[in-house]
């Protein structure tokens, strides 16, 4: 491994591309590549710190993830807001294709984003995947990943 990719750490399987061969550039901080997120953990890292508030973006039909997250960030440290210096979002995984046997699979990502134009969500700087058995119900799946998140950032 170079020095330059031990760097950058690779963080998340994305969702299949039409072109995998291909480099895309999602965010200021991550490159989609092969359908799997690169993200630069030092950018990520000084934007975790500064980030005075943090929106929790999540579906009125997933108030136990919002719920968890909210914690989690609390926890952490961070203020919540409805519109934040970054967004955090847990998103399951995207279900194509055929699981055979029980090797593993993605379940979900957690996703910071920066603050975009207007209050919305902007350029994507972490994404986080909890890989597991499929028979895993979402709401572990959440707790792993909230777990998992706040394992590597909740001391910084």
């Amino acid at each position: 491994m170079t020095i330059g990719m031990m760097g950058r750490v690779v963080l998340a399987m994305g969702l299949a591309m039409g072109t995998l061969g291909a480099s895309t550039q999602v965010g200021e901080g991550c490159v989609l590549n092969k359908g799997i997120y690169t993200c630069n953990r030092v950018e990520f890292m000084a934007a975790w710190k500064s980030a005075g508030t943090v929106t929790v973006e999540a579906s009125s039909r997933d108030k136990m993830a919002a719920a968890q997250l909210r914690e989690m960030l609390g926890k952490m440290g961070k203020k919540l807001g409805e519109t934040g210096d970054l967004t955090v979002l847990v998103a399951p995984r995207d279900e194509n294709g055929v699981e055979v046997g029980p090797a593993g699979v993605e379940l979900g990502s957690l996703r910071v984003y920066a603050q975009g134009a207007e209050g919305k969500r902007g350029n994507l700087v972490w994404a986080e995947t909890y890989v597991g058995q499929p028979d895993m119900s979402w709401p572990a799946v959440v707790h792993a990943l909230v777990s998992q998140f706040q394992g590597k950032f909740g001391k910084i």
